[in-house]
């Protein structure tokens, strides 16, 4: 289908994402949809080449990722966890607490947990995400995503992760 950008819901901004967006839009496979959360405005220069909106219910959004070739989406535990169920490696950038992106950083660190296990593509910047794009796999092994989730020490250290990253260590 082509590109889905996921900004989530956060009513926090997340203006770096949607530089970011703009920056390597020409690279994107087309059609490019984008749910841009409390930044739709932001993207609204953009609105032309894409299909754009706030939020949308979670049979469409998942019809949307599953039609997907490339996903590119901040590091939130729901849509990294469906994206992956669905055998595909993400774009995954992680919102910073330190720019108001979010209230603390879970999701660096969660990203970090997924960076380590190699099944995601971890970016922060437009030169990271461009050189991703031309390099890196957008698929996963469905078995090895199965197996992942299934392992019972993964389990443990998602159960574990999680735990850490609430507790803010």
């Amino acid at each position: 289908m082509g590109t889905v950008v996921v900004f989530g819901n956060s009513p926090r901004s997340f203006k770096r994402l949607a530089v970011i967006i703009e920056s390597v839009r020409h690279l994107l496979p087309k059609p490019i949809v984008i749910q841009a959360g409390a930044d739709v405005n932001i993207l609204l220069n953009i609105e032309n080449e894409c299909r754009l909106f706030s939020t949308v219910d979670s049979v469409e959004f998942r019809k949307i990722l599953e039609a997907s070739d490339v996903i590119i989406c901040h590091a939130g535990v729901g849509v990294t966890k469906q994206v992956l169920e669905l055998g595909k490696r993400p774009f995954v950038i992680a919102r910073k607490s330190n720019l108001q992106e979010h209230i603390d950083d879970h999701q660096a660190e969660w990203a970090e947990f997924l960076n380590r296990r190699n099944l995601i593509n971890r970016f922060d910047t437009v030169q990271e995400l461009m050189s991703k794009l031309q390099s890196c796999s957008y698929q996963v092994d469905p078995a090895n995503i199965r197996s992942f989730f299934e392992r019972k020490d993964t389990k443990a250290d998602l159960y574990l992760a999680i735990r850490e990253i609430v507790k803010g260590k």
